[in-house]
C-alpha cells in the first residue's frame, strides 16, 4: 500500500527542509509539501506533519480538522445512502433519499434530472423548506421547464462537464432563469453528469442560498453522489429487466405460463377474500 506523508504549512522553504529531510529517512513512502489552504485528500494510511515552527501553524491545523470532519461527514453520507438504497422498495424512494441527504454535505436544495426518451424529466427535488419547494416546483412549471433545463444543463447532459457556479448573480441568464433565482434567493450551483455505463443519464444539481458558497471543493462529492446516482439507476433497471424476462417470452414479447400462473393465483386469492 503506498503510503504519502504530508508536511503543511505557510512557510515553503521551513517545509522543503522538512520534506528533504524525511524523505532520507522514509524511503519507502512519498513525501510532499503542501504550502498554505491546500489540504490534500487522505487515506488511513497516509501521515501529517504540520510545521509547527510557523507562526500560522493554528491556522492551518484548525483549517486541517475542518476538512478532515467534512470528509467524515461525506463518507457518512454516502454510507447511510448505501444502506437505505439495499433497504428502498422503489428507484424512486432511493432517488429522494439521496437528493435529501446531499444538504447534508451541499447546497441546501437539490434535483435529478433523467433523460427520458430525448426530454429532461425531474425524478427527485429536495429543499429544506418545503413550502419553498412547492412554490419552486409551480414556477418551474410555468417558465418551461424544458427551456430551462436546457439553457442551465446543456453543458453537463450534453457534453458530460460538470458546472461549478459560485455566483448566480453574475452568471449571464435568460430573464425568466435570473427571475427565479432572484425569487428564491439562489446563489450557487453546482452540476454534475449521471454516467451510466454507455451513456449520460441525467445531472444532479445542488444550489444553495446565501451565505453558503459552492466552490470546486465542492465538486468531488457532488460528483461521489452523481455516480452513487447511477449505480441506483442501473441496478433498479437490471432488477427489472429480470423480473420482466421472468414473465415473458424474450423472443415473441408474449407473457410466458408463470405470469398466467401468477396471476390467476393472485385473482383467485382476491376472489375468495371479497368472496366474489
Amino acid at each position: 500500500m503506498q503510503r504519502t506523508i504530508f508536511i503543511l504549512g505557510t512557510d515553503p522553504e521551513h517545509c522543503a527542509e522538512l520534506r528533504i529531510a524525511l524523505q532520507a529517512a522514509a524511503a519507502d513512502r512519498t513525501v510532499t509539501t503542501l504550502v498554505g489552504n491546500s489540504i490534500p485528500r487522505l487515506s488511513e494510511s497516509d501521515t501529517i506533519v504540520l510545521s509547527s515552527e510557523d507562526p500560522n501553524a493554528g491556522v492551518v491545523y484548525r483549517q486541517l480538522l475542518k476538512r478532515l470532519d467534512d470528509q467524515a461527514n461525506k463518507a457518512q453520507v454516502l454510507g447511510d445512502l448505501i444502506r437505505r438504497s439495499m433497504s428502498s422498495r422503489s428507484l424512486e424512494e432511493s432517488l429522494e433519499q439521496i437528493v435529501a441527504k446531499s444538504a447534508d454535505i451541499l447546497g441546501d436544495t437539490a434535483f435529478i434530472v433523467l433523460d427520458s426518451e430525448a426530454k429532461y424529466q425531474l425524478e427527485a427535488a429536495f429543499t429544506s423548506d418545503s413550502d419553498r419547494l412547492k412554490k419552486m416546483l409551480l414556477t418551474a412549471v410555468n417558465v418551461s421547464p424544458q427551456a430551462v433545463v436546457t439553457e442551465l444543463l446543456r453543458d453537463t447532459l450534453e457534453k458530460g462537464e460538470p458546472v461549478v457556479v459560485s455566483n448566480l448573480q453574475h452568471m449571464e441568464l435568460p430573464p425568466e432563469l435570473h427571475t427565479f433565482v432572484e425569487k428564491f434567493g439562489l446563489f450557487s450551483m453546482i452540476v454534475t453528469p449521471i454516467r451510466g455505463k454507455d451513456r449520460i443519464l441525467g445531472a444532479f444539481i445542488s444550489m444553495s442560498t446565501a451565505p453558503r458558497m459552492l466552490v470546486e471543493q465542492d465538486l468531488a462529492p457532488a460528483m461521489e453522489l452523481a455516480d452513487f446516482t447511477a449505480m441506483v439507476i442501473e441496478n433498479a433497471r437490471t432488477v427489472a429487466d429480470l423480473q420482466r424476462s421472468a414473465t415473458m417470452d424474450p423472443l415473441t414479447g408474449v407473457f410466458n405460463t408463470r405470469f398466467f400462473h401468477e396471476v390467476l393465483n393472485r385473482e383467485a386469492a382476491r376472489s375468495q377474500r371479497h368472496n366474489t
